[in-house]
């Protein structure tokens, strides 16, 4: 893997270490830390969520352009 911007697992495995750190139940005797762990989750889910939603147009437009050309 590249690394990087486009090291998608990476960043996936960041998301469910994140996950993994807000599920703690002493999360919140440093509120500030809880909060900074928080807003990364919600950075790093929308970094993924972007990826899916290109990941699938691509998708799409492979599957017109297959039928395109069958017609």
């Amino acid at each position: 893997s590249s690394g990087g911007v486009f090291d998608f697992a990476s960043l996936r495995a960041q998301y469910e270490e994140l996950e993994v750190a807000l599920s703690r139940p002493d999360l919140w005797d440093d509120p500030k830390a809880a909060q900074d762990l928080g807003r990364r989750k919600n950075a790093v889910e929308r970094e993924l969520s972007l990826h899916d939603r290109v990941e699938k147009a691509i998708e799409d437009a492979e599957v017109l352009l297959e039928l395109a050309r069958e017609a």
